[in-house]
């Protein structure tokens, strides 16, 4: 891979991190604001929350960054990506189907499946059992761009990988 497509992932990992931390803890602010204090389940809780957005925003950002990708390197303005390295992460992408949809519920998948039930689990040993709505959306915000940090490089290599 070259210098200048590694430039290009960090640099729209970077952007992406930063839009899902502030688009997540807003809109988890708005909604919240004045509100209860959240607990684990039911009407008030935040695994219902973590669980559907571990889906959705993985799922929306992979149908823009995919088409995003793959409308650069059709206009030339970004080399395509050979997968086929041998490393691991690296031939497991180059699996991945060619439907945007597919991908999208993949990632969306792996968010839901994965990273929310390790999010979980970590505030359950620290002992979280509540959340006020400030707190929840400053976590919130946070966790998406962690999110965003391990998805998306994984998302533009996809996009960007040779075939049709």
């Amino acid at each position: 891979m070259s210098k200048q497509t590694k430039t290009h992932i960090k640099k729209d990992v970077a952007l992406n991190v930063f839009l899902n931390v502030v688009l997540n803890a807003g809109i988890s602010w708005m909604l919240l604001k004045g509100g209860e204090t959240l607990i684990w389940g039911g009407d008030k809780g935040f695994v219902g929350d973590l669980l559907a957005t571990a889906f959705l925003m993985p799922f929306i950002v992979t149908l823009i960054m995919i088409a995003v990708q793959r409308k650069k390197v059709r206009a030339g303005k970004r080399d395509a990506v050979a997968l086929n390295t041998g490393a691991p992460l690296m031939s497991l992408l180059a699996r991945f189907p060619r439907s945007l949809f597919k991908n999208g519920l993949l990632f969306g998948g792996a968010g839901m499946l994965i990273l929310a039930p390790i999010t979980l689990l970590g505030l359950w040993i620290v002992g979280v059992e509540t959340f006020s709505p400030g707190t929840y959306s400053v976590f919130k915000g946070l966790w998406a761009g962690v999110i965003a940090g391990i998805l998306v490089p994984m998302m533009i290599l996809v996009g960007l990988r040779q075939g049709k």
